[in-house]
């Protein structure tokens, strides 16, 4: 075993034996497993010359810190310095509730360091109560935060990401909790509610056993059929009940574990296919973390209709009451800087027909300057042309060094356009859009890596058609009869309908089992190193007016 794997494999047991401790004392604390539901048998409540000083110490101790930790001074002082979780049993009980959670936090991706706590506050309140009740909320209170909008500011990760900004407040939403004495149920409801958000939940659990007990066996590059049988039988249930798998039930197994990973189905034990089989189970629980992190940063509820692109999927899907009407394959950005598909939420508010491409500046030096300057008819031949330029312009393009173009260089509708002939016009900072392309055969690929950051979509006109529902009254005909003038054409949505692109490299599938996708642009890593709170004490992130997540950015508008 190597160092990295020795120190892996220590902290995981550090993890495990301090949430086991904490949970057993705990029981311990409350006289049994029956726990919050039973009075706390054998522990007095303060006194109240106790009582009394617990309530001076913590307002002591938050005027000396009240302006490095602000919201915890306003949530004390809101109630007159009274401490929360000691004082009576009451009280301890509501404790018990908040260290369980607190204690399970990993369960959601969380990093257990990241929300200290003592337990003597139940079992022995007595100087340290102030201390101990003042850290139980602090954190808590970064716990309810962190389920519900993300630890991390997506800004703190990603540059190329534009999701709207949300408002929660922990120490109002926690004061309410107090008020009506739902404190359990109230926790319950703070992560995600979206189905998708708790099978990944279930899913992280299951690779954690699976890690436990050892994981599985790295493959050679030839491995018997009971190797690869074994292998396939972690992420496969309906193939695992198989006790002697038949060389083709094996030849399926293998095919549906290469859908699930962005592989060619084709069955073939081959080098890429070994490599996604290798990877630990250690490594698809970040993976499932990273994700868990992504959809807290997303609204709580989606629309009744919406369309998801999924981009390391590469495919793209319009949902319709929970449904899904209609699923495609996409092309989606490079891996450059600023080619990437974002990570976005925005409406489309149009469908354009025969759609014109605004060639962006940088685009257009990188890509068709050095055309340009050994052919002067480079545009011409390309049904390109200068946007307000004057007749018979010319420009000494052997020359030219600028940074910006002195004209939009735009290419025309028609049957050569990038864009094909229908876009879904969805304002956005980035100027990235759904659309289709003159160059059907990407579809073909494995790796559709391909655009400057606009999603091309195979089913464009199908697509189209049902956004168009309820704005003309026959899409098909209304989209036939626009295209057919060769024109640009726009028609607009009465509803405007909601666009997600996201990032999704795990993600359960309709059979249960989890699709671990590519990581096409490596936006996980960044991500998981930031999710783990430093070695240094943990400090509450919550400052006044710092309660929502918005990232914004911008470029030209890409294909």
């Amino acid at each position: 075993m190597c160092g990295g794997e020795a120190a892996a494999l220590l902290n995981r047991w550090s993890r495990q034996l301090w949430r086991a401790l904490v949970l057993s004392a705990l029981t311990f604390a409350v006289g049994g497993c029956a726990g919050i539901s039973r009075d706390l048998a054998g522990i007095l409540p303060l006194t109240r010359p106790h009582w009394n000083a617990t309530r001076h110490d913590i307002r002591s101790r938050l005027a000396r810190t009240g302006n490095i930790d602000s919201v915890l001074a306003a949530f004390y002082a809101a109630r007159g310095y009274r401490p929360v979780w000691s004082g009576s049993a009451a009280a301890r009980r509501r404790a018990v509730v908040a260290m369980r959670v607190l204690a399970q936090a990993d369960t959601q991706g969380l990093p257990l360091t990241a929300y200290p706590f003592a337990v003597s506050i139940v079992r022995r309140p007595g100087q340290r109560a102030a201390a101990d009740d003042l850290e139980l909320t602090q954190s808590l209170l970064a716990y309810m935060h962190d389920v519900r909008l993300g630890r991390l500011q997506p800004s703190q990760v990603y540059q190329d990401i534009r999701l709207p900004s949300r408002q929660f407040d922990p120490a109002a939403a926690l004061a309410r909790a107090l008020a009506t004495k739902d404190l359990k149920n109230f926790l319950k409801g703070l992560p995600p509610p979206a189905p998708q958000y708790r099978e990944l939940v279930d899913a992280l659990a299951r690779y954690r056993r699976i890690e436990a007990k050892g994981g599985w066996q790295r493959l050679g590059p030839h491995p018997s059929r009971a190797q690869l049988a074994a292998r396939l039988g972690f992420e496969d249930a309906a193939f695992a009940v198989l006790h002697h798998p038949s060389a083709g039930a094996v030849a399926s197994a293998l095919r549906r574990f290469q859908a699930r990973h962005g592989l060619k189905p084709d069955g073939v034990f081959g080098p890429r296919t070994r490599q996604a089989l290798n990877v630990t189970a250690r490594q698809r629980i970040g993976e499932i973390k990273a994700n868990l992190e992504r959809w807290r940063w997303l609204p709580r509820h989606f629309p009744e209709r919406y369309i998801v692109a999924n981009v390391p999927a590469q495919r793209v899907a319009l949902i319709v009451d929970g449904r899904t009407e209609l699923q495609s394959k996409v092309v989606i950005g490079l891996k450059l800087a600023d080619d990437t598909t974002p990570i976005l939420l925005t409406k489309a508010d149009a469908v354009i027909a025969n759609p014109p491409w605004d060639i962006p500046d940088d685009i257009a030096i990188q890509g068709l300057l050095p055309h340009l300057r050994r052919d002067p008819n480079y545009l011409r031949a390309r049904h390109m042309v200068l946007v307000g330029a004057p007749p018979h312009t010319r420009i000494d393009w052997a020359n030219f060094t600028g940074s910006r173009l002195p004209y939009q260089i735009r290419q025309l509708p028609g049957p050569h356009n990038v864009l094909g002939n229908i876009m879904l016009n969805m304002p956005n900072h980035f100027d990235v859009y759904l659309h289709g392309t003159s160059d059907p055969r990407l579809f073909g690929l494995s790796d559709r890596a391909r655009s400057h950051g606009c999603v091309r979509v195979q089913k464009i006109g199908k697509l189209a058609e049902l956004a168009l529902e309820g704005s003309v009254t026959d899409p098909a005909q209304a989209l036939r009869a626009a295209i057919a003038t060769g024109q640009t054409q726009r028609l607009a949505l009465l509803r405007p309908l909601a666009v997600y692109l996201l990032y999704w490299t795990a993600q359960v599938e309709h059979d249960g089992e989890v699709a671990f996708w590519p990581d096409r642009y490596d936006r996980d890593p960044p991500l998981l190193a930031k999710l783990e709170p430093p070695a240094t004490a943990v400090a509450l992130h919550l400052l006044p007016g710092a309660k929502g997540a918005r990232m914004g950015g911008g470029t030209r508008r890409r294909r």
